[in-house]
This record gives structure tokens, C-alpha cells and sequence, in this order.
């Protein structure tokens, strides 16, 4: 599964093979329109004002401010935009134009705007163009409020919105009016797609009633049947109200439809109808109780989830917003009611297939600030020494720490809130009837009998739901314990708050003995994660008591011995845990059965893609879902062959990682083959990718990025003089 940005050529021993048609529109579209995106501004042109303008919006857009008078970024959509690099910019250098050449221009990236990547999906809505101006002069902020005020309805005709930003813009924030939001260092115009939290600009009184009623009449048409209840029925109150001034009458009650909240509106031959009940609301209720499965309840339609984890919980979410009901059937208690229940956990790193498959369910924008992100590693020599290897070319490939169990509760608490999905906790899978299609299941001491239209098995690496449908069934499964397990320890943030060491990065501790990785939290804490042999010398079986504790760490990791006050508590305290790989076919049963995440394709944490590869199961399984319709036993075949090959190359190069962090990424020849595959790809870009960044920065199936990159290996091998002579030449001009 490729998202559009992702669809670049490839490598071949003859050249290159022919980028795809999209690809090549949307890069003829940002080359007339001179657009870069915010990556390639920060890489190519330090210091300009397209820089600054950039800077800003990481600085300022992208994060908290206390006077906006909420939680979050000021922008909810701008950290999502920067980790997608969907922000592209342009730089208009006219000192003197006038209002018609100004109108002009923005007219044309209107319609430029329909051209770049990302078009279609649901991470086209983090896509923007800003337009900077950064020779207006004295007359900017007449220039800029006089062109987005004349050019604003056409835009919302066509579903987009166009902001107003200079230094000198008095409108206020919606939540503060002392607050001043489009202050910007750089005149400029933004252009995006509207969305659903655009209403309250839609239906101001300062604009006259016949724009008000053509704006809200765009937003009801265009966005009528995805947005939440409470938008639109505040949006059709709202129209009502308008049609009721424009004719004068303004004491008529409103229509009984529109009162209780269930109107239809015809709009160009298609009926629009309100969304069934809002997904999210601004405050959240308290955890219901748990709905009560009946003794063989009958097949009504739903589809029953077995595992309420990462995976389970965001599919549920999925097929709720596609009106399918759901029931998540987990054997644990409420994670949300009783702290971590799971006890440990290793902290996980959010990459792009994880971004997409959030932002596909609208849940990213919370996510984001859940999340510390993480520049690159930062290796810890055994003298002391630090030394920083960066995960990508630019600031935009980046990876996103969160803890695991924080994640974990925004997913169920907004499955809790669709009214699609039921939750049901401390409900154990005990059988699997196949003829009968029935799930049997333990629920404080009682066996609850269910029959779904048919089942998700969502339950993790020991899956119970897996074995009950191979049971009986001719099924290869193969199952891969690690020699070495883990432990995890805190590294506590200083008084104030801060971090004692790097935030922004990986932290790795590589020893042929042992492995050390941090993990940052936003309280500036990191987790610690200590991978040993079971045994052996100097392993866990051998290092049980205070002594052993300090000697292991003097020996291996002397610099982090004052950093950790509570080790010998921290170390008695926590369990120790092991490490499996899983590989299994077939992954469903007819059309009744199907596996998603670590069910089917359990891999080792050492390439971060565990969360990653399960929530891009969950993308693949609806999209084939959606391409054979009522056909869903096709729907699961498609599935898994999509699937399968490319996770079991994920769990080779899991393996292949865990050499490479404990060992390699010391090695001086280790970094220069990695600082030579950036050099590539900072001077071909669009030919050269890293195998890393295509893992974690793309989605680029696994297997065919493992063979593009000995495509690549190949191709270097056998033209290393060619080769060190173009990059020679090319840094050359790149530094002249």
C-alpha cells in the first residue's frame, strides 16, 4: 500500500522505471507554480523568508500557547502537516502590485492547489499551500485582508478555505479574544480544504447574509455527511436563520426536523444527512459500563473484535465510521479504569505508516501532541562520548515517541464514544466454534455465547483467537523466542522539568554484551529499555541482587550510573520480559475469520515497527473491504496476500536491526555507509532512498523496499568510480 507522495521510481539496473502519472502531474504542478514543500525550504534555503515563514509554523503554529485558551497546538492540523510534509510554500517577490495582479495570483494556486500530492485520501486535508509576499511593504496587511476578503467565496465554493496572515491582523482566537492567532512575521495567504471545525468562520455576522448562506450552503454540501451532529445541526440552524433574514421573518420557529437535529438537505441530486452521532465531543463523558453480551445472541450484522489493544481498537473505530457495528471483546480489565494494566510496556515510535493509517480515522491531530519527536539516535560510547546520526535528510523524517498504554486509552475512549461500538472488558475468548459460527467466551466465572457476522482476531502475539481457527486446520505456524529479554527502567526528568538528557532523539547504548535504549516522554523523563541474555555471564539469570546490579552497569554503562538513583529498586521492581517473533498462514478462515497485528505477524521491537505494521493491517483490510464490496472471503484472500510477504521481510529485518544496534551503529564504517546513502539521496532524491527511510518514512511495502535497496546495493557496487565522481561534482556545486 503506497500513499501518493510515496509513489516515486525506482531504481533499475537499466535506469530508472516511469514514475506514475500522478506523480508526474503533481511535480509539473509544483514546478509551475514554483511550490516547495517545508522539508526541502528548510534544507535549500536557510535563512529566506519562505525559511522563516517555515520556522514559524513549527515554532509557533505547531505547538501550545498558553493564551489560546484550550489544550494543544494553536493549529490542530499544522503538526500532522509537518510530519506529513504537506505544507507547500511559494514566494511572490512583486514590491508594488496592485489588488487585480495580487487576486491573479492566488486565483492561480487555487487551482494549482487541486493538482499536488497528497490529492485524494484522508491526508489530503493536511495539505496547504501558503502563499508568502514578503515585499508588500507598509501596505501589506491592506493588500493581504483586501484579497482574501474578494477572493473568499470563491474558494469556499469549491470546499477550501483561504486565511489572512501578516503582522498586523487583529482577528481574534475563538476561544480568547485577547488572543491574536494570524500574526505572522511574513505576509501570506493559506490555502487548505475546509473542514468541519470551519464553521464557526462560516456563519459570522460580519459578513452579509447572502455569503453567509452561500458559505454554509458549500459546507452542507460538501461536508454534510461526514461531520459530526452537533456541527451539523449548528450548520442548518444556522443556514435557517440566515434564509430567515435575507426574507425578513425573523420570528418563524424552525422546522420540527431541524429542532430535534435529523434534517436532510437536498444538495445537487444527492441527499446529505447528519452524521449518526458525533465520533468526538469537546468534553469527554466518563467510560460507560460495558454493554452485556447475551447467551448465544444472535447474528445482527456486528462484527465482534476479538483484543482491544492498539490494532483492535483502532479497526474497531474504522469500521464504525463505515456504519458497522462493532462489539471488542477484551480479556483484561478497563485499561482506563486501573492504570497500566498491562504492567509493562516497551515505549513505541509512531512513523508514517502509523500517521497515515491515524489520520485515516481523523485521530492524529490528538495524537501528535501525545508524542515527543525524535530527530535521530544519539550513540553512547562506552568513554562517555556522544555522537548524533540523524534519521533522515530533513526535518520531516523524524519518528514520534508515546507510550504505549497513553495511546491505547485515546483509541478506546474514542471507540467508547461511536455509537457504532460497544466495548466489553474482562471477557476471555475460550472457544471458537467454526460450523456454528460462535464464539464462546468467560466473563466473571459465566460462558457467554456469541454469533457475529464475523470476527476480527485483534489479541496479540499468543493469540487465542488465532489457535482456535487453526485448530484442526492445516496451518503453518513458527514461533521465534530471542536468547536475550528485557527490562525497562526510568531516567527521571530534572526539578524543573527538563530532560537530563537529549529529548529529541533515540538514545542508544550499543554493547556486544548488552543494549540500552531510551525512549523520551513529554515530562521529560525517558523510559529505558536494557536488552541482556537470559544467560550466561552477565546476564539476567546472573545479575540478581544489589551487587551484580552495580557491576553490570560500572562495567558496561558507567555514564548512566549517576543518572540513576533508584537502579537496585528500579531493577527488583520491574519483570523481566522476552522477546518472540511469529510468523503463521493462513490468516483467515473463509469469510468469517480474519487476523490483524502481532495475531499474525509478531516481530522484535529492534526496527519500530510492531504498532506501525499492525495499524497498516488494519488500512489494507479496509481497503479490501471496500474494493469486494459483499465478496469479503475475496476481501480476506486480498488481505492477506498483500500482507503476508511483506511482514515476513519485516521480521527478517527486525532480526537484521538488532545486530545492527548493538553493534554496527559504533562502527566508523557502519556511518559512513549511512552518511554516503544520505548523501545519495539529498543529490537524487527522487532515485535514492536509504532502506531506512524507505521503512520508516514511506509506505513503501516492506519486501519491495528490501529489494529496491540491493537494487541500489548493486547498483553502487558497480558503479563506485562513476558514482563518487558525480556525488564529487556534486558537492562541489552544492557548496560553491
Amino acid at each position: 500500500m503506497t500513499s501518493d507522495n510515496d509513489a516515486i521510481p525506482l531504481v533499475e539496473s537499466d535506469g530508472l522505471a516511469a514514475a506514475t502519472q500522478t506523480h508526474i502531474e503533481s511535480l509539473s504542478a509544483a514546478a509551475r507554480g514554483r511550490l516547495l514543500r517545508a522539508s526541502e525550504v528548510e534544507r535549500d534555503l536557510p535563512g529566506s523568508p519562505l525559511a522563516v515563514t517555515v520556522d514559524w509554523v513549527r515554532t509557533f503554529l505547531a505547538r501550545p500557547h498558553p493564551d489560546v485558551g484550550r489544550s494543544g497546538p494553536v493549529c490542530p492540523f499544522t503538526p500532522t502537516a509537518l510530519a506529513l510534509d504537506t505544507i507547500w510554500l511559494t514566494e511572490i517577490t512583486d514590491r508594488n502590485p496592485d489588488p487585480a495582479r495580487l487576486a491573479d495570483v492566488v486565483g492561480k494556486y487555487r487551482d494549482l492547489f487541486f493538482e499536488i500530492e497528497p490529492r485524494n485520501g484522508s491526508v489530503a486535508i493536511n495539505k496547504t499551500i501558503l502563499i508568502v509576499f514578503p515585499n508588500l511593504g507598509a501596505d501589506a496587511a491592506a493588500l493581504i485582508d483586501d484579497v482574501q476578503r474578494e477572493l473568499k467565496p470563491s474558494f469556499v465554493d469549491l470546499g477550501l478555505m483561504l486565511g489572512e496572515f501578516h503582522s498586523r491582523n487583529e482577528s481574534p482566537g475563538l476561544r480568547n479574544p485577547d488572543f491574536r492567532p494570524l500574526r505572522s512575521p511574513v505576509p501570506m495567504v493559506a490555502i487548505r480544504l475546509m473542514v468541519e471545525t470551519d464553521l464557526p468562520f462560516l456563519r459570522r455576522h460580519i459578513d452579509e447574509p447572502t455569503v453567509r448562506a452561500a458559505y454554509l450552503r458549500s459546507y452542507l454540501r460538501r461536508l454534510g455527511g461526514t461531520v459530526r451532529r452537533n456541527y451539523f445541526d449548528q450548520a442548518v440552524t444556522a443556514l435557517v436563520e440566515t434564509e430567515r433574514e435575507l426574507r425578513g421573518d425573523s420570528h418563524a420557529s424552525l422546522p420540527a426536523s431541524v429542532r430535534i437535529g435529523t434534517p436532510a438537505i437536498a444538495a445537487n441530486d444527492r441527499t446529505v444527512v447528519p452524521a449518526a452521532a458525533p465520533a468526538d465531543t469537546a468534553v469527554a463523558a466518563a467510560p460507560e459500563q460495558p454493554a452485556t453480551a447475551t447467551d448465544a445472541e444472535a447474528d445482527n450484522g456486528r462484527v465482534a473484535i476479538v483484543g482491544g489493544g492498539l490494532a483492535g481498537s483502532l479497526l474497531a473505530l474504522s469500521l464504525a465510521r463505515q456504519g458497522v457495528g462493532v462489539d471488542v471483546y477484551e480479556r483484561r480489565p478497563d485499561p482506563r479504569l486501573g492504570g497500566d494494566a498491562g504492567g509493562r510496556s516497551i515505549n513505541l515510535g509512531l512513523s508514517k505508516r502509523g500517521i497515515q493509517a491515524l489520520t485515516e480515522v481523523g485521530l492524529i491531530d490528538e495524537v501528535m501532541p501525545l508524542s515527543v519527536t525524535m530527530r535521530g539516535r544519539v550513540i553512547h560510547s562506552p568513554d562517555g562520548g556522544t555522537r548524533f546520526q540523524p534519521y533522515g535528510k530533513n526535518g520531516g523524517e523524524v519518528l514520534h515517541s508515546i507510550d504505549r498504554n497513553e495511546l491505547n486509552r485515546l483509541l478506546l475512549d474514542h471507540a467508547q464514544r461511536h455509537p457504532q461500538v460497544r466495548l466489553h472488558f474482562d471477557h476471555r475468548l475460550a472457544h471458537v466454534d467454526k460450523d456454528r459460527r460462535e464464539l464462546e467466551l468467560e466473563s466473571n466465572g459465566e460462558r457467554v455465547r456469541v454469533r457475529p457476522s464475523w470476527v476480527v482476531g485483534a489479541d496479540g502475539a499468543f493469540s487465542r483467537a488465532r489457535q482456535e481457527m487453526q485448530r484442526g486446520e492445516r496451518a503453518d505456524f513458527q514461533q521465534e523466542y530471542l536468547e536475550w529479554g528485557y527490562k525497562e527502567l526510568s531516567l527521571s526528568a530534572l526539578p524543573d522539568g527538563g530532560s537530563q538528557i537529549e529529548l529529541e532523539a533515540l538514545h542508544v547504548w550499543p554493547r556486544l554484551h548488552g543494549l540500552f535504549v531510551s525512549h523520551p516522554n513529554r515530562d521529560g523523563s525517558h523510559t529505558l529499555t536494557l536488552f541482556l541474555p537470559f544467560e550466561g555471564p552477565d546476564s539476567f539469570a546472573t545479575t540478581t541482587g544489589e551487587a551484580e546490579v552495580k557491576a553490570l552497569f560500572d562495567k558496561y554503562f558507567p555514564d548512566l550510573v549517576p543518572l540513576l538513583p533508584n537502579l537496585v529498586d528500579d531493577w527488583m521492581s520491574h519483570p523481566t520480559g522476552s522477546l518472540t517473533t511469529i510468523r503463521t498462514g493462513r490468516w483467515h478462515r473463509d469469510d468469517w475469520i480474519v487476523l490483524v497485528g502481532d495475531a499474525c505477524h509478531a516481530v522484535y521491537p529492534f526496527y519500530g515497527q510492531g504498532m506501525n505494521s499492525a495499524f497498516e493491517d488494519c488500512s489494507a483490510l479496509m481497503a479490501a473491504l471496500a474494493r469486494h464490496g459483499q465478496n469479503r472471503a475475496a476481501a480476506f484472500a486480498a488481505y492477506e496476500q498483500s500482507r503476508r510477504p511483506h511482514t515476513d521481510t519485516l521480521a527478517e529485518l527486525s532480526k537484521a536491526n538488532f545486530v545492527e544496534l548493538k553493534q554496527k551503529v559504533k562502527s566508523p564504517w557502519f556511518v559512513a555507509r549511512k552518511r554516503l546513502d544520505v548523501a545519495l539521496n539529498r543529490f537524487l532524491p527522487k532515485t535514492w532512498l536509504p532502506l531506512y527511510t524507505m521503512i520508516a518514512h514511506t509506505t513503501i511495502p516492506y519486501g519491495d523496499a528490501l529489494a529496491r535497496a540491493h537494487r541500489q546495493e548493486r547498483f553502487l557496487a558497480g558503479s563506485a568510480v562513476g558514482l563518487a565522481g558525480a556525488i564529487g561534482v556534486g558537492a562541489w556545486l552544492w557548496l560553491a
